[in-house]
C-alpha cells in the first residue's frame, strides 16, 4: 500500500513532467516513508532533495530566542523554498500530527516564528498565488497521532494508516481512477455555481451560525480539478472533496461557530464563535485556546476578514470516519469551512492574470496568513440568493442539493 499510495502523490497528484525535480519537506518521525518516495521518483526519473524538520529542536531554539532575534534565526527561515520555486522544482509537504510541540509557548514569540517563516519565502508565495508551482501536501502516520486517536489499542498505528488509505480512496484497486471520478463530480459542482450567478450566500444551523457573505462578480467556484497554469489538474491537497471560493472579504456579516476543533501549528482552539460586521471580527471567545485565537486574528489586519468559503458534505468519507484528525488538511475535509485571511486568485475569473491589487479591488483579501476552520454540521442550511433576486437551496441538512436543473 505505500507503494500505491506513493504512485498517487507522484504521479497524480503532483505530474511530475514539467519540473526539474521534487524536495520533500517532512518531519523526522515519519522518514520511514522517504525511501518509498525516493523509489517511486527513480523510477520517474525526478531527481530528490529532502529536508527535514525536527520541531522539539524548533521548540528549544525558539524558547531561548530572544523575540527580537526571532527574524535573525537562520533556523527559522523557509528561504530554502525560495530556490525551490526558482528552480521549477516540485514540492511535496508531508505531514503528521506530533506531540504538542509549541504548546505553552509565548504568544508573541510563536506568531513572530510564524510571521517570519511566512516572509521568508516570497518567490514561493507568489508563484503559489499565481498557480504556476507545482506542489501537494498530503499525511503519513506516526506512532503518536495513532495512539492519540485510538487511545493506545493494539495496532492503533496500522488501523489510522488503513483509515488514511480509504480516505485518500488508495484502498480501492484503481486510485487515480477513483480521483479522476471524484473530481468529475466536483466539476459538476464547481460549473452549476458558476452559472447560478450567485450575489450572497446566507447560512444558518442549530448551533447558532448565522451569516451572510456575498461574492464578487465573475467569481468563480474551484476544486482540485482546477488546472495549474501548466494545464494540468494536479491535487494539492490529498485528499479533497471540498468546491472553494474567496468571498468580497468586506461583506460578512452576522455570526459563524466553529463545529469542530482547529488545531493551528499543532496548537488547538476549540469551541469558539466570530462575530462579523461590515467583514470583519469584531467579536470572538473561544473556550480552549483564545490566546491563540487573539494572536491569529490580531497578527495581521486582514486576518479578520474572510478569505474562503468552501462546500463538503457532512457525509463525506473523512466525516463518516467519525474522527477528528487534528490536521486541518483531513479534518477540513470533512466538514464546510470558512478561512480568515488570504483569499484566491483563481477564485476570480482571469484572476490569475490580474495584479494583487486589481484582485483586492474586486474583492478578494489580500492577506497572507490562511486559517481554515470548520463549521458545516448535520442541520446545516445554506441559500443562495442570484443576482436577479432569486432564492435557491444550495445545502439541506448538511449536504449539497442541486435544486435546479
Amino acid at each position: 500500500m505505500e507503494e500505491k499510495y506513493a504512485r498517487l502523490l507522484l504521479e497524480r497528484c503532483l505530474d511530475l513532467k514539467n519540473t526539474s525535480y521534487l524536495y520533500i519537506y517532512y518531519p523526522k518521525e515519519i522518514r520511514e516513508f522517504l525511501p518509498m518516495i525516493e523509489k517511486v521518483a527513480q523510477e520517474l526519473s525526478v531527481s530528490v532533495v529532502k529536508e527535514e524538520e525536527d520541531s522539539q529542536k524548533l521548540r528549544e531554539e525558539l524558547e531561548k530566542t530572544p523575540y527580537e532575534e526571532i527574524a535573525k534565526n537562520p533556523m527559522f527561515s523557509h528561504a530554502s523554498w525560495d530556490k525551490v520555486a526558482q528552480e521549477n522544482g516540485a514540492m511535496l509537504f508531508l505531514e503528521t500530527v506530533l506531540p504538542d510541540a509549541f504548546d505553552g509557548v509565548d504568544s508573541k514569540k510563536f506568531e513572530e516564528f510564524i510571521r517570519v517563516r511566512r516572509e521568508s519565502k516570497p518567490l514561493y508565495n507568489q508563484k503559489l498565488d499565481d498557480g504556476t508551482l507545482t506542489w501537494c501536501i498530503a499525511s503519513y502516520p506516526s506512532t503518536y497521532w495513532a495512539n492519540k486517536l485510538f487511545s493506545n489499542e493494539e495496532h492503533a498505528f496500522q488501523k489510522l494508516w488503513a483509515t488514511l488509505l480509504k480516505t485518500c480512496m488508495v484502498d480501492q484497486e484503481n486510485p487515480t481512477q477513483a480521483w479522476d471520478l471524484e473530481l468529475q463530480k466536483a466539476v459538476l459542482k464547481t460549473e452549476y455555481l458558476n452559472q447560478l450567478d450567485i450575489q450572497s450566500f446566507h447560512y444558518h444551523n442549530a448551533k447558532g451560525t448565522d451569516f451572510t457573505v456575498e461574492l464578487p462578480l465573475h467569481y468563480q467556484f474551484c476544486s482540485a480539478a482546477t488546472k495549474n497554469t501548466y494545464g494540468v489538474d494536479v491535487i494539492v491537497n490529498m485528499p479533497s472533496y471540498e468546491v472553494f471560493t474567496s468571498p468580497k472579504y468586506q461583506s460578512t456579516q452576522g455570526i459563524i461557530y466553529s463545529s469542530k476543533p482547529l488545531f493551528y501549528q499543532g496548537r488547538k482552539i476549540d469551541q469558539f464563535y466570530l462575530r462579523f460586521e461590515h467583514g470583519k471580527v469584531v467579536e470572538y471567545h473561544a473556550e480552549v485556546g483564545e490566546t491563540i485565537l487573539k494572536g491569529i486574528l490580531e497578527g495581521e489586519q486582514t486576518a479578520s476578514y474572510l478569505g474562503e468559503v468552501a462546500f463538503v458534505d457532512y457525509h463525506s468519507p473523512i466525516s463518516d470516519t467519525g474522527l477528528v484528525f487534528e490536521t486541518t488538511l483531513l479534518d477540513e475535509n470533512a466538514s464546510c469551512h470558512v478561512a480568515i485571511g488570504a483569499g484566491f486568485a483563481e477564485a476570480l475569473s482571469g484572476g490569475l492574470e490580474m495584479t494583487e491589487e486589481q484582485r483586492y479591488q474586486a474583492g478578494i483579501n489580500n492577506g497572507k496568513t490562511h486559517v481554515d476552520f470548520m463549521i458545516g454540521t448535520e442541520d446545516l442550511e445554506i441559500e443562495a440568493v442570484t443576482r436577479t433576486g432569486e432564492i435557491v437551496p444550495i445545502f439541506h441538512q448538511g449536504n449539497f442539493i442541486f435544486s435546479k436543473k
